[in-house]
């Protein structure tokens, strides 16, 4: 099996990038890739932040896209 996906990206959790979760993942899937490894900036996130964006990377990931936070 072949897999096709991101290794090195920010979503708008990190302060230099500004699509969200459920953009990237349109975008994503739109250019044929099936996963991202997402590498926020994790310094300036707060834990209850970061929970949230653990929840997100779960609630945007199926079978079709998964995020790897």
């Amino acid at each position: 099996m072949e897999l096709t996906g991101i290794l090195h990206t920010h979503s708008s959790y990190s302060y230099d990038a500004k699509m969200s979760l459920a953009e990237l993942r349109s975008f994503f899937i739109a250019n044929g890739l099936q996963f991202a490894c997402m590498t926020e900036h994790t310094d300036a996130l707060s834990h209850e932040h970061a929970q949230d964006f653990f929840a997100e990377c779960e609630k945007f990931s199926d079978d079709t896209f998964r995020f790897i936070p």
